[in-house]
């Protein structure tokens, strides 16, 4: 699991179907509001990773994307679709 700042990397990571060059795909992405107030993304490479994510608690997550490889609503947004 790793949490990255900057917007152009998961940008390009959705248009990848999850995946950033040189990298594995990702099973999920998610935006949240980190405890300085900030925009953060929460890139989890597998079914545990995101479970621990969700079970732990997040204020403000939104999922951008799915398990299955589908862009979200709020993904499709920051991708610009």
């Amino acid at each position: 699991m790793s949490s990255i700042d900057s917007v152009d990397i998961i940008r390009t990571m959705l248009k990848n179907d999850g995946a950033y060059p040189g990298d594995p795909p990702c099973s999920a992405i998610y935006r949240y509001v980190n405890m300085w107030g900030g925009t953060t993304f929460k890139v989890c490479y597998n079914a545990r990773e995101e479970d621990n994510f969700i079970i732990n608690g997040c204020y403000n997550s939104y999922c951008l994307l799915f398990r299955n490889g589908e862009l979200t609503e709020e993904g499709r947004l920051l991708v610009g679709n």
